[in-house]
């Protein structure tokens, strides 16, 4: 166990400002700071750090604590582990207090730093194996050949896999590591008959750090060309490496991006290295797999603006495309570089100088509206209803970009391009919007299944302090004027609210609404069609008078709800739309409710069985209620 006296050290010189800064961009806001949570996916930055209590807190997922938390929770150490991290990086000597024995370790835990031990013994024996004979003749060669000098070599840790059946895995053996950890780790491999071999072999290595700097995974380089392996071969996923979420060259970019604030994104390793050696470090790359909303998620904790730059011929111009939209999805703001149609950016930073290869940025750096039309209508070229599917598509891509203001610009900005008027291009993201909305609602009502299994009726919740009568009024609405229109293929808008209700025991808080419901869904059982004017010849006095109001009343749910990008329609070819955000508001609210009473049950002292299942159900609930938000365009709280 390590020794007080080094606990303390540690966590008394531990800045949680300084900590926090290597794995995000945190921004000073007075006497504090804040960036985007690095534990869930966020637009809108909702984690802040208080340097003068040494804490920070994520208000969008609840994550807190101070410096030593952080690791523990971001790199999934142990206490013990995360204050060794801390130590190495303050310069802190760790004393082991011999005299108690060391703490247990999770399993959990435990098998990830397994993993972990067993890739940095795989680093070293790749390193090493470059200064071997076969290393330097094939490997080393090969690097030099690419124009990588002994300084890169070492700063991307890049390595050999020698030839032979399982000389790495007998190395391994020979050191203590069980062949259950490298298999787990993803460094050896079994034939039919059960006999182990290594994973990687000739090829030249190079390995994928985490933002700790911890080697996570490889890709390894064939050498061979008469072989019919793949040119480029990735570990498996592991525990401690999941594809999707790494970005190479993301440790040896993170301070370079935080201090240019900006962040140019390739596709291969060697370009990174090539511009890194050029003196461009602000570079990462997507790791040999198309980007992802992970990866994308991963550059905005440093910077909001990227650079594309990928090859310049056809299949490169293809691959900035479909980045574009991802990016866009994360808040970013999105460049591209195009380079000529023989260059990818390795060649190009081979044979040119900083100086000259920032001089061609500066030249070539093109707005992805600009870049998307140029290619676009250079591929339609004369035809009309090519011309009016490239619109379409740089259309779809503006209405992804979250932020309405700089919407509204680039509205203008793809206007000027196109020749169309600013109102048709707003009209059209709109349609846009709403028909992606359509499509994804039927996933989401499959998400949200297990609510509409839980008991509400008792709960001591007042549902009229979760909704308003504006809101409820807007529901009757719906049933009432497009009740009798079709919303699906299966229901038309009657009967597909209806369902919804029910299936949350849904109880209007205004008891005339309720009265008018009841009678709504009276019509329903008995198999008759909702008709508007049927209602105003009832002979209540609220009812007819109700329905006279709606009728003369075009009113919207709120300006809010507009300004938030929730259009509420005014025409009649528009009721779907509404009918959707009506509905994913009441969702929203039982969602509320579902969460009061999972607060509730806690303060009952549960089992730690019993309060372990409310956790999972809660983390759900929190889940569906940020996709709720997501879909909405708000922030639901």
């Amino acid at each position: 166990m390590i020794a007080k006296k080094t606990i303390d050290e540690v966590l008394a010189i531990a800045s949680v400002e300084e900590v926090l800064s290597d794995f995000m961009t945190l921004k000073r806001k007075g006497a504090s700071y804040e960036g985007l949570c690095p534990f869930h996916n966020e637009k809108t930055p909702s984690f802040k750090v208080n340097p003068s209590k040494g804490i920070y807190k994520c208000f969008g997922c609840g994550k807190a604590g101070g410096p030593l938390q952080f690791v523990m929770d971001h790199e999934g150490l142990s206490f013990i582990d995360s204050i060794k991290y801390l130590a190495n990086k303050y310069g802190i000597e760790v004393v082991e207090d011999n005299s108690n024995k060391s703490q247990e370790y999770d399993e959990a835990v435990k098998k990830r730093e397994s993993l972990y031990t067993a890739i940095e013994f795989a680093q070293n024996y790749f390193v090493e194996s470059l200064q071997t004979e076969e290393g330097r003749i094939a490997g080393l060669a090969y690097l030099k050949e690419r124009g990588f000098t002994q300084q890169t070599i070492q700063k991307f840790g890049l390595g050999y896999a020698p030839s032979g059946f399982n000389n790495f895995y007998q190395s391994a053996i020979k050191n203590a590591y069980s062949s259950q950890v490298l298999l787990d780790a993803g460094l050896i491999k079994h034939t039919e008959k059960g006999d182990p071999y290594d994973f990687f072999r000739e090829r030249v290595m190079f390995p994928f750090y985490n933002i700790s700097g911890r080697v996570v995974a490889f890709g390894g380089r064939i050498l061979k060309k008469d072989t019919k392996g793949p040119k480029y071969l990735n570990s498996p996923e592991t525990d401690i490496y999941i594809k999707s979420k790494i970005l190479y060259g993301i440790f040896q970019a993170k301070n370079a991006i935080k201090k240019q604030d900006s962040c140019i994104l390739v596709e291969g390793y060697t370009d990174v290295i090539s511009l890194h050696q050029a003196g461009i470090e602000n570079v990462v790359a997507s790791s040999g797999t198309s980007l992802t909303q992970d990866q994308a998620a991963l550059i905005s904790r440093f910077t909001a603006n990227v650079t594309l730059l990928y090859d310049g011929d056809f299949a490169g111009i293809k691959a900035s495309i479909r980045g574009i939209d991802i990016l866009l999805e994360q808040g970013l703001n999105v460049r591209i570089i195009t380079l000529d149609e023989s260059e990818d950016p390795d060649s190009f930073a081979q044979k040119h100088t900083a100086d000259e290869i920032l001089l061609y940025f500066k030249e070539k750096i093109k707005d992805f509206i600009l870049f998307k039309a140029e290619f676009l209508y250079a591929e339609a070229g004369n035809d009309p209803i090519k011309k009016a599917e490239a619109n379409a598509d740089i259309i779809k891509t503006i209405g992804i970009i979250p932020d309405p203001l700089k919407r509204a610009q680039y509205v203008h900005e793809f206007a000027k391009i196109s020749g169309l008027n600013d109102d048709l291009v707003q009209a059209e993201i709109f349609k846009s919007k709403n028909k992606e909305k359509q499509s994804i609602i039927k996933e989401l009502d499959e998400n949200i299944a297990f609510i509409q299994k839980t008991e509400i009726n008792n709960l001591n919740v007042n549902h009229s302090t979760l909704h308003s009568e504006h809101h409820e009024k807007a529901l009757l609405k719906l049933l009432l004027k497009f009740g009798h229109l079709p919303y699906n293929e299966n229901q038309n808008v009657s009967l597909y609210i209806v369902n919804h209700l029910l299936s949350d025991d849904f109880i209007f808080s205004n008891p005339d609404f309720q009265i008018i419901y009841s009678k709504i869904v009276e019509h329903l059982e008995e198999g008759l069609e909702i008709n508007i004017q049927q209602f105003m010849a009832l002979n209540e006095n609220f009812v007819s008078n109700f329905v006279a109001d709606i009728l003369q009343d075009n009113y919207s749910l709120s300006q809010a709800w507009e300004n938030n990008e929730i259009f509420i329609p005014r025409e009649k070819e528009n009721y779907k739309l509404d009918v959707f955000s009506t509905l994913l508001f009441f969702k929203n609210i039982r969602i509320k409710i579902l969460l009061h009473q999972n607060l509730g049950k806690l303060k009952e002292n549960p089992s730690e069985v019993e309060k372990e299942k409310i956790f999972i159900e809660h983390k759900e609930l929190l889940k569906i209620r940020e996709q709720l938000g997501k879909i909405l365009g708000i922030a639901i709280t």
